[in-house]
């Protein structure tokens, strides 16, 4: 039992065993068995971490469970600030919402977004492109987005085909 245990903190000292992680996947295997609180308390622990996706996922829960999306702005912010694609889209989809900001802040988390990979924002710069008249262009973004399976793409590359 002590080798078990001095092999787990040494692990855990050089890195072999990333608790971050594990303890992710614990809070989304709560999320698939409808645990939400279970889930929130542990994203909310790593959050205090600054661990991204925890802060992205709890916003992905404020925004579509809860229906909380003060909080979901609040945590697609913090996300945001990380970097990561996911949390920018979705931060340009609240900051939509409100009529105060500027379309310029909104167009550039979508760019920032859709060029580091993310479909969904991928298929909405498509659109914002669509709006200026820049079809080809367009084009190219669905066709970014529908490599990755984004549905909407492939329907919008249906539709421009014609």
């Amino acid at each position: 039992m002590r080798i078990i245990y001095l092999l787990l903190l040494c692990s855990l000292l050089y890195g072999d065993i990333d608790v971050s992680n594990i303890q992710l996947k614990k809070a989304y295997n709560y999320l698939h068995k409808h645990q939400i609180q279970k889930a929130i308390e542990i994203y909310k622990n790593l959050s205090k971490d600054c661990i991204a996706d925890a802060d992205y996922n709890l916003g992905i829960i404020y925004y579509f469970i809860q229906k909380d999306n003060k909080l979901a702005f609040y945590y697609f912010q913090k996300a945001s600030n990380t970097g990561l694609p996911e949390a920018k889209y979705y931060l340009a989809v609240l900051l939509s919402k409100k009529a105060k900001i500027k379309d310029d802040t909104i167009v550039k988390l979508i760019i920032e977004s859709a060029v580091a990979g993310y479909p969904d924002a991928q298929e909405a710069f498509g659109k914002l492109l669509l709006d200026i008249n820049k079809t080809d262009d367009a084009k190219q973004w669905f066709e970014k987005a529908s490599k990755q399976g984004n549905v909407k793409a492939k329907e919008f590359l249906k539709r421009l085909k014609k």
